[in-house]
């Protein structure tokens, strides 16, 4: 029974990190909407290239 409290305890703490996440990732986009996009779409493409790297390295 522990084991399955602490997962619904981990569950509810990473929504609620999620959810904080959002909301600051929203204030920041509607204060500067060119400089996130651009810094999202580096995000994005390096997340891209991580992920190449590990199937190369799976291989």
């Amino acid at each position: 029974m522990s084991k399955g409290m602490s997962f619904v305890k981990g569950m509810g703490a990473g929504m609620a990190v999620g959810v904080m996440a959002s909301l600051a990732g929203t204030m920041v986009y509607n204060n500067n909407k060119k400089s996130f996009k651009k810094t999202a779409n580096k995000a994005v493409k390096a997340m891209g290239t991580l992920v190449d790297n590990i199937q190369y390295i799976m291989k």
